[in-house]
């Protein structure tokens, strides 16, 4: 592969998998403003009581794998809405993926090896990294 078709790829694929994580979103506020969420509240019923100043108390997303296939399995507008956010913090990490395969179809050790330990540097903040 010339460097040129490595940008286009790598370009596409961000590209493209941003957009799909932006519609995975946007159905998820739609699907949260037609529909009640966990909470028992929809957006419409939400939004005047926000604007009057008003506490709305609400389930947040899923905060554990559990919990997010749980609210999966009776289609939780909050699920597509995380879902979304979880894919867009993984594209950079399919781009360093990308990147290495790039690498060793070139045969560059040397960059398969920076690469791979930035990857695993990710994987390790993603797997066992805590919220402050």
């Amino acid at each position: 592969m010339s460097r040129e078709q490595v940008d286009v790829l790598i370009g596409n694929v961000l590209r493209y998998g941003v957009l799909a994580c932006a519609l995975v979103i946007a159905v998820g506020i739609a699907a949260a403003a037609a529909r009640p969420s966990r909470a028992g509240a929809s957006l419409r019923e939400v939004v005047p009581q926000l604007t009057q100043g008003q506490m709305v108390e609400a389930a947040g997303p899923p905060s554990s794998l559990g919990a997010f296939v749980h609210a999966a399995s009776y289609s939780d507008p909050l699920v597509l809405i995380s879902l979304g956010i979880i894919l867009l913090i993984l594209l950079p990490v399919l781009r360093v993926a990308l990147t290495i395969l790039i690498f060793l179809v070139e045969r560059d050790r040397v960059y398969v090896a920076i690469t791979a330990f930035v990857f695993a540097v990710l994987m390790f903040g993603l797997l066992f990294g805590k919220a402050l």
